[in-house]
């Protein structure tokens, strides 16, 4: 014999009217399905149903351990979710087959009371699509974990320096000697929402040794675990920028997760200005064809040797919108490319040894070395 109490067997009743209680549509199921019932399923209190094994009648007590537990959370938005012991999702599946209905599952029924309860307690509003909290009740040993959303901002950034990386070696606290430009700008945003760690989602990314100046990077930093999610953005912008490794963020605004993915297949040329020496006086006349030769064309990259130890080994097509001598001096000259996204600039200009052609080197008959490379803008707005 099967015990159940009268709310579970109400489950089987596909009764949706509010007006009707859990135990009248428990004893409806009852007296509609008595002989194929009665057999083998005997009515009980709540305590001793084998299916919800009494888990509603303690909703008020895990509710304020819920409540206390999330009190030092700053949120809005919350959802219930729960795992189910098997033997009450088995027993529900043998009795909706032996009477032929459907039924609200254990589960469903779990997630729908305690998520109002929480709403009515905390005053927060229950989100199915992207709630702030999600907590997580395991109804076998009616145990609770829960789930914080990350808090995403967003910005641009510029960096005037030629060494520190765009992102940590390892997302774990780093000192100055270890700076970066996802910690320059993680660690205060991270202090501010008291958060458990921060990461640096970025719209492509620049050489350590690269300057990224002009009108700045996208980039989105997310917060795991945040504590606090009203922060002032005019203050974290002040605490970013007072720092002493040239990386300064301007624009910053609260984002969200589907625009990391936005940003990071956002494909926009981007201009480039190099100093560039090469084996002896430049010829100016030859340099001026060879960046004629080049503008407007396209260019096959195999991956960098520098890179090939984490990159596909692969050929890439990229278009060379142009490139413009801006000054010779002797052995130097400075140049300004702009060229489609993805594009090795310094492979664009020396060759890499045979692995991106044509090059500038290539064009212009003589071996070139890169001395100093800076993004000057990128072409977010299309001009």
């Amino acid at each position: 014999m099967r015990h159940l109490c009268y709310p579970c067997l109400g489950s089987f009743s596909g009764i949706r009217d509010p007006a009707i209680t859990d135990e009248e549509r428990g004893r409806t199921v009852l007296e509609h399905f008595r002989d194929k019932l009665t057999a083998w399923i005997e009515p009980s209190d709540q305590d001793s149903c084998e299916i919800c094994q009494g888990i509603f009648l303690s909703l008020d007590k895990l509710a304020g351990v819920v409540k206390k537990d999330l009190g030092e959370y700053e949120f809005s938005t919350i959802l219930v979710g729960s795992r189910e012991p098997s033997q009450a999702s088995e027993l529900e599946k043998e009795i909706s087959m032996i009477i032929g209905s459907d039924f609200d599952p254990l589960k469903k029924r779990f997630n729908r009371k305690f998520g109002k309860l929480l709403e009515e307690q905390m005053g927060k509003a229950v989100d199915f699509l992207d709630p702030d909290i999600i907590v997580t009740v395991d109804l076998r040993y009616f145990s609770f974990s829960y789930t914080v959303k990350s808090l995403y901002v967003g910005g641009t950034y510029t960096k005037d320096s030629r060494n520190i990386p765009q992102t940590r070696w390892i997302h774990a606290p780093v000192n100055d000697a270890d700076a970066s430009v996802e910690s320059v700008i993680g660690n205060p945003l991270c202090e501010m929402a008291k958060g458990e760690n921060f990461y640096l989602h970025g719209s492509g990314r620049e050489d350590v040794d690269v300057r990224m100046l002009g009108n700045g990077r996208e980039f989105i930093l997310e917060v795991s675990g945040p504590r606090i999610r009203s922060l002032d953005l005019s203050e974290a912008t002040r605490k970013i920028n007072n720092n002493r490794f040239g990386v300064q963020v301007a624009n910053l605004r609260f984002s969200s997760k589907p625009d990391v993915a936005r940003i990071k297949k956002a494909e926009y040329d981007k201009s480039y200005r190099a100093v560039v020496r090469a084996s002896g006086a430049v010829n100016s006349e030859r340099l001026l064809s060879a960046a004629q030769n080049l503008s407007g064309k396209d260019i096959y990259q195999r991956t960098p040797l520098r890179v090939s130890t984490r990159r596909s080994d692969i050929v890439r097509v990229r278009n060379i919108r142009n490139i413009r001598i801006e000054q010779v001096s002797g052995e130097t000259f400075t140049m300004v490319t702009r060229a489609q996204s993805g594009t090795y600039i310094k492979e664009l200009i020396t060759g890499d040894s045979g692995r991106t052609v044509p090059s500038l080197s290539q064009e212009y008959g003589e071996p070139l070395e890169v001395l100093a490379l800076d993004v000057i803008w990128i072409h977010r707005d299309g001009d």
